[in-house]
């Protein structure tokens, strides 16, 4: 039933959350997330 579901599929959701924090997190210290990209000699944005 869905009040046995329920803790169940909140841990799986927490631990889903966490996997996708830890992702970021790994692009981010990698500069994956970096806005301020160089540009190429004479190119253009």
């Amino acid at each position: 039933t869905v009040r046995e579901l329920g803790p169940v599929a909140l841990i799986e959701m927490l631990v889903f959350l966490v996997i996708l924090f830890l992702g970021l997190v790994y692009a981010w210290g990698k500069g994956a997330l970096a806005w301020d990209m160089p540009l190429k000699k004479g190119g253009t944005a």
